[in-house]
């Protein structure tokens, strides 16, 4: 088939940013991407945000 898959992990955080739970996704790949846009005269740090959406085979929820 010729198709490339890839894992993931979603890690969500407590409010102390201390790692609680893991999203371990299987066979990942992007199904859609956003639009960037960036300005090169910004004088502050601006992060680049985008929105994306993905399909997956399966995923496990693991509590730390």
């Amino acid at each position: 088939e010729g198709a490339i898959y890839s894992d993931a992990i979603l890690t969500v955080l407590s409010s102390k940013n201390i790692p609680k739970t893991e999203i371990r996704f299987k066979n990942v790949y992007p199904i859609s991407l956003g639009s960037l846009s960036y300005d090169i005269k910004a004088s502050d740090v601006d992060y680049l945000q985008v929105s994306s959406s993905f399909n997956y085979l399966n995923y496990d929820i693991i509590q730390l």
